[in-house]
């Protein structure tokens, strides 16, 4: 998360707590851009935040930009008839699988965007990191093999 922070360089940072407070600190004017770039955000923390600031002007994707998919769960038989989650659900189903960036310009969601990019560089399609482990597996060798 430090890493998204300093390759977007903003001019101040501001901490606060929920998803759908930081959509309305966008909304009200209090902040411009809202970052997090990792998966566990549930899609119900952002739907509603996503409409109103669409509607707005602004921009809510998951991190390479494309739109948040807040049918996966359904299209997946997982909530057959809709309604909110229960406890038979798998969370997951639920899940923000990337993270999300939210800004009140579509110039600014681009920026952030690209400088987010960077870090894609570092991971593979399935989202898992790049590692020594990682590319070992990948290559078929031996644990310890890349030094």
């Amino acid at each position: 998360v430090q890493l998204a922070v300093e390759l977007a360089g903003p001019s101040d940072l501001l901490r606060t707590g929920g998803a759908g407070n930081k959509i309305l600190r966008l909304l009200d004017g209090g902040a411009d851009a809202y970052m997090f770039p990792r998966a566990g955000m549930y899609l119900w923390d952002t739907c509603a935040g996503d409409a109103l600031l669409r509607a707005a002007g602004g921009r809510l994707t998951e991190p390479s930009g494309a739109p948040i998919d807040y049918d996966h769960a359904r299209r997946q038989g997982r909530r057959e008839g809709g309604g909110a989650p229960n406890d038979n659900d798998d969370p997951s189903a639920h899940a923000a699988a990337r993270g999300l960036v939210a800004a009140t310009s579509a110039p600014l969601h681009a920026h952030l965007v690209r400088s987010l990019s960077a870090m894609d560089v570092l991971r593979g399609e399935d989202g898992a990191a790049i590692s020594r482990g990682w590319l070992e597996e990948r290559l078929g060798l031996g644990p310890g093999a890349l030094r």
